[in-house]
Order: structure tokens, then sequence, then C-alpha cells
């Protein structure tokens, strides 16, 4: 299809955006996972119902279809924040439920001073974490920018979306390099699953317990050292190496952003070499807190894993079943040619409920609340032992015996279902 337009009766700020609509409109919509924003970076609520807006009126984000702007994870990060340091501790209330992220400034939650290890308290930019959660998905950071770069960035994130290329572009002008490098394609179709807390194994013969513990040990091993950078063990200019362990090759890693496996440092992956270098010493730790949400928030989707309910005494929680790969899943056109991933990967009804009813979840180890507890050890600093091991009883923890009957996995959409955000229910 051909996309014509007269730029001599178009100013020319109306021309980039008109091409800056048409871009967006030609990612493949399929290979988001909960949908990431990086367009319309204001979020809102509006009769409890969360949704977004533009960072200005004369913003084309506003005319694409909600699939291309829906801000999930971004209001699951505002909605663990919130739960963490308390409705209305980050002033949202001062100018209506509206939240333009890029205007906050740092926040920290005083507690931490009256400790009795003495500890400073930890501050936190809202929009670094909400990049950090962006970077599963463009791990390159191609849309952090805005105007003109913005615009450029979708055309290379579009590009690293088609799968079945031999190689991919970098964040070098005109330097492309091969499909098993690149962090973008590694992590939506190959080896970097497990940052949307996917399995990269195809092979039948493998049980769902199997992909299950395969993926979140993968997941874990990142985590870990994302928690590592999160807390300040790793400071931004350390050096990056081999016994980090981050589960991807630092030859690989400096392909990707230009630069000698020997001189990269841990801002060189958590941040673009083109960002002012005072502002990358500040937000890497926050970027990489933000990942570790993005995985924890994926692992909740039903189009990246099944879960099943079960009783802890009182209390229900939501257990792992199995834990599916993209590219099988991607090919599974069941409900009238629509990819199964992308039948799912909306905003969910428990989310909905979360915001609408304050804080409303009916499982005890949901992602708004496993979230909020990650950033309540990040500023305590607890130990990484104790962190994974409640990562593993809540968020990741598993069924005894997949091969039990338990019906369909929870929060699947119902076929041929359009969702109503007022009722937080589906209409054929």
């Amino acid at each position: 299809m051909k996309y014509l337009l007269n730029v001599s009766l178009v100013p020319k700020r109306l021309y980039v955006l008109s091409l800056l609509t048409i871009a967006l409109g030609l990612i493949p919509i399929h290979s988001w996972a909960f949908k990431i924003s990086p367009c319309m970076r204001v979020l809102k609520l509006v009769d409890g119902i969360p949704t977004q807006d533009k960072v200005r009126d004369i913003n084309f984000c506003g005319w694409l279809k909600e699939d291309y702007k829906s801000a999930v994870h971004e209001h699951m990060v505002l909605s663990s924040i919130l739960l963490y340091a308390g409705r209305g501790g980050l002033n949202i209330n001062k100018r209506g439920w509206k939240y333009p992220y890029l205007d906050k400034e740092e926040w920290a939650v005083r507690y931490v001073e009256s400790n009795p290890w003495g500890m400073q308290p930890s501050y936190h930019l809202t929009k670094a974490i909400i990049y950090g959660v962006w970077w599963n998905d463009d791990p390159l950071m191609t849309m952090l920018y805005q105007g003109k770069d913005f615009l450029s960035g979708v055309n290379k994130f579009k590009n690293i979306l088609e799968p079945g290329q031999a190689r991919y572009p970098t964040s070098q002008l005109g330097v492309f390099i091969d499909a098993k490098d690149h962090l973008g394609h590694e992590s939506h179709f190959g080896t970097l699953q497990h940052l949307h807390f996917m399995s990269d194994i195809k092979d039948s013969k493998i049980t769902a317990n199997e992909r299950i513990k395969f993926t979140t040990d993968k997941a874990l091993n990142w985590i870990r050292f994302a928690y590592d950078v999160a807390t300040k063990v790793h400071h931004p200019d350390d050096p990056l190496t081999d016994k980090m362990d981050i589960g991807f090759s630092l030859k690989s890693i400096g392909l990707n952003v230009g630069a000698d496996p020997k001189n990269l440092k841990v801002k060189s992956l958590f941040t673009p070499t083109s960002m002012d270098p005072d502002q990358r010493l500040k937000i890497t730790h926050d970027v990489a807190l933000g990942s570790m949400f993005h995985v924890i928030e994926d692992s909740w989707s039903s189009s990246h894993t099944c879960r099943v309910e079960r009783s802890l005494g009182s209390k229900k929680i939501a257990v792992l079943k199995d834990v599916y790969n993209y590219d099988i899943q991607s090919k599974d056109k069941k409900n009238g040619g629509e990819p199964m991933h992308n039948l799912q990967d909306r905003y969910p009804t428990w989310l909905v409920n979360n915001v609408a009813q304050k804080n409303y979840q009916p499982y005890e180890n949901g992602p708004v609340e496993v979230s909020a507890w990650l950033l309540s050890a990040v500023d305590q600093r607890l130990p990484w032992n104790d962190v994974e091991t409640h990562l593993r009883n809540t968020i990741f923890a598993k069924i005894d015996d997949p091969s039990q009957k338990d019906g369909d996995c929870l929060f699947k959409r119902p076929k041929e279902c359009v969702f109503d955000p007022l009722t937080s229910s589906c209409s054929k």
C-alpha cells in the first residue's frame, strides 16, 4: 500500500508528525507484550479507567488506534509506585488524576532515613523507571527522544520488529549486525525472550515444568544483575564484565552500541551514548529497576504464561502452569487470522479493577504488589538471596503438578471479545 502526502500543502511540523503517524501505524502490532506507549507520555484516569494522553496539543499520536498508544506497562509502574509510596505521595492530584511523568522530579520514601543502619533515602525518577520498562522491548532505546529523533527511532524500531531478517540495524547510523547478536531481535524472537518472561525453547518434547524452570532461572539471572545495578552495587561507570553474567555476550553488546567490549560500562547497556553524560549517570539505576518491573509484569500476561488459581491459607495466588514461546505463538492464528499473542496483550481487566477499585487485586502475588515490594527491597538494599526467595514464592510461584487439570488459564480474553473498560467486561 502506498501512502501519499502533498508536502506543499502541509507545514513542516505537521509533515513530520504525519510521517510519525504513518511510521507508528506500520509497526507490527502483534509484537508488543502488555503495551508500552513511548508516544503518549501522560498517564490519566477517566472515570477511574486508566488511559493516556499527548504531551502537547499538536501531536499526531492521539490519532492512532488504541492498540498503538495504550500505556499498560506505564500504568502498572505508576500503580506499583503509588502502592509503595502511598497514594498522593507523588502529588498526582495537584493537577487532577493526570500524571505527565516527564515533568516529575526525583522522589524518595522517607522512612528509610530512620532505619537502624542509617542509610540515606534512595531517590528515584519515575520517567527513568518507565524508560526501563520500555528497555525490554527496545533495548537500543531508539524511541527515547521526541520530535524528529523519535520519528527516526520509530522507523528503526519497526525494522527491528520484522522477524526473519539476517541482519538488523544498531544504534549506529547505517550499521547492521547479524540477528543472533542483536539485542532487539533476540529479545523478541531469540535467546533473550526471558526479558518478557517467555521461553526460547521450541522443542515439543520439553515439558511445561521444564519450560517454567528454564525461563524462571534465566529471568532471575537477569533480575539479579539488574538488582545489583538498581541498588548501586554496580555503578554506572563500572566496567561491564563477563563475571556479571548478564546472559548475553559482551561482544554482541559492543556491536549493538558501537563500542569495544573492553570499554563497555554498565551505563552502556541501559542508556544511549547520545544522552547527556550526567543524565546517564543519574538514571542508570532506575532504568535497571524498570527492566525488572517489565519481566514481572509480562509474567502475568496470558499471552506469555498460563496461570491457575491456588489457595495459600486464606489467600489466593495465581501460579505458573506453562510459559509460551513467542515465535510459535505468533504463528497460531485461530481467531479470525489474528495472532494469539495479539488477542491477549491489551489492557487487562484486573488492572482496570486495580485502579478503579483502589488497589483491588484478587491474587496476593500480582505484578503491582510484587513490583512495589521489589521497590522497597531496592531501597532497603535487601540481600539478593532474600529477594530471589521472595520472587520465587510470589510472582514466579509454579504449580506442583502441571499435568493436573485446572480448566482454562486465568486472565484469558474470551474469543471474539471486545473489551469495554467502562464495565470491565467483554461483549461479542
